[in-house]
């Protein structure tokens, strides 16, 4: 369909513009979810998708130094 399209690129060009998205969308969206995957079923990468836990104690989140 992008290939076909190619030719009216100055009249219609959504004729190959949006297949041309619909592929791109579906690699990235293979590609993240490939990547997802890895993480959870691979116990060495696994800590990955765990939050980060909050610090104890009062620290201030902008050292004093940088607070003018």
């Amino acid at each position: 369909m992008v290939a076909q399209g190619r030719q009216y690129l100055q009249t219609a060009w959504w004729i190959a513009v949006l297949p041309g998205v619909a592929i791109v969308l579906t690699t990235v969206s293979a590609t993240v979810l490939a990547a997802w995957v890895r993480l959870a079923t691979d116990p060495a990468q696994r800590w990955r998708l765990t939050l980060p836990r909050k610090r104890r104690g009062n620290r201030a989140a902008v050292p004093s130094e940088m607070i003018a």
